[in-house]
């Protein structure tokens, strides 16, 4: 059995973290005197779940939840805090914590992976910065900065001195929005590497705990409804941002097959004789491209010595995510906040970085701004069009990066005992 390696001391220069902070306190305030603390109808939707969560009805059966159990705490703790009238700002500056946190573990993430040099933290930590302020309309009214920060910490732990904490907190997330356990054969893996198939069977477990212990309690008062929220998503079509739909556009203009629009969902999504096939081919083509890189990294080099601070892992967890944003059937543009701290980890030279950028700019022009046009309702189909396929072929051009570098890394061997 493998030893495992100690994780490298997290030397973080006292003055660059307090600027860095000071920085994102100042771009952070600017942007929520200028813009508020975002735009739709999410949080009003939270803050009604809440006020009947509180009240006494139990979830899924007295009310209809789309997420997780997991979910439910984040919505009702604003409430306790503020009240009705003051949720919306209690909710923002909740998320605010976890944006703070997932500043703080990139800039960790870079420390780790860079030994302690101060540059790459830097570029890391801006570039972080500036991709989650070109999501304003999202960053803090919608929770999924909550999933996000979770899984990057478990998967920086997974690197230290507690994988078993890191493997819970891949249940946890996965209970607060399900994407996260879609990274779980990494976890597996990881150990399995590290200390055979025991230790792979107990992250298993434990992340079968994160996940279970949540759904077992909303299942003691909601019974079997709590699986609603499952059917609930295997029922939605594409969802008007995803690279489903830009596809399904592009040949409805073309001529090839009209769509109709669908808004039992909460959201947009589109039917049509060639939209439905497709929200069907989704879910097979997601797990295929979201297990990929794990698949490719189990045998490039997981958990061997050029691994040892976590970097065949975050490339492997990146492209992970990647794909299942690009083969899912909705990716709204909350869901760019998922692979936020990965790209900026992972986006490589001063290109990258921008494009980086560009894909969340591009993101918030589509939503909320370009979308009527998107379905004709105004001016600029084309544009809109086009700016909302560039952005899906921006995440497909940083899967196929991501998924390059790991299949041209250095295969696997074991280190000797």
């Amino acid at each position: 059995m493998r030893a495992r390696p100690e994780a490298p001391p997290n030397r973080l220069p006292g003055r660059l973290v307090a600027c860095l902070f000071l920085a994102w306190a100042a771009a952070r305030a600017l942007s929520v005197w200028l813009l508020g603390w975002g735009v739709g109808s999410d949080v009003a939707r939270y803050r009604l779940i809440a006020r009947l969560w509180s009240a006494g009805a139990a979830p899924y059966a007295g009310f209809q939840l789309e997420y997780p159990p997991l979910a439910l705490p984040f919505f009702l703790a604003p409430l306790l805090v503020a009240g009705e009238p003051g949720y919306a700002r209690a909710f923002g500056l909740e998320m605010v914590g976890f944006d703070l946190m997932g500043l703080w573990l990139v800039m960790a993430w870079a420390s780790r992976l860079h030994a302690g040099r101060m540059k790459p933290v830097v570029v890391a930590g801006v570039t972080y910065l500036a991709v989650t302020a070109g999501l304003f309309p999202v960053l803090y009214a919608r929770f999924d900065l909550v999933p996000a920060t979770l899984t990057l910490a478990a998967l920086y732990l997974a690197y230290g001195p507690a994988p078993g904490v890191a493997a819970l907190l891949v249940g946890f997330a996965g209970a607060v929005k399900l994407w996260p356990l879609a990274l779980a054969p990494l976890f597996c893996g990881l150990e399995q590497r590290r200390r055979g198939w025991p230790g792979a069977a107990r992250t298993a477990s434990l992340v079968a705990v994160g996940f279970l212990v949540p759904l077992a309690a909303a299942l003691a008062r909601s019974g079997t409804r709590v699986g609603e929220f499952l059917v609930f998503h295997y029922r939605r079509g594409i969802q008007l941002e995803s690279t489903w739909a830009s596809l399904a556009l592009v040949l409805a203009d073309l001529g090839v097959a009209p769509v109709e629009v669908d808004t039992r969902f909460g959201a947009i999504h589109l039917q049509g004789p060639l939209a439905s096939p497709l929200a069907h081919a989704s879910t097979p083509a997601l797990l295929a491209l979201a297990l990929a890189p794990q698949l490719v990294v189990l045998r490039r080099g997981l958990g061997g010595p050029l691994d040892r601070h976590g970097e065949r892992g975050l490339l492997a967890a990146g492209a992970a995510v990647l794909g299942f944003l690009i083969g899912g059937k909705v990716l709204s543009p909350q869901f760019l906040l998922w692979v936020a701290p990965f790209l900026a980890l992972l986006a490589g030279d001063a290109l990258g970085r921008i494009l980086a950028l560009a894909a969340a700019a591009l993101t918030t022009a589509i939503y909320p701004y370009l979308w009527p046009a998107l379905l004709h309702q105004a001016p600029g189909h084309l544009a809109a069009l086009a700016a909302l396929v560039a952005r899906n072929a921006l995440l497909v051009a940083f899967y196929r990066s991501l998924l390059g570098q790991l299949a041209r890394s250095q295969a696997y061997s074991a280190s000797p005992d």
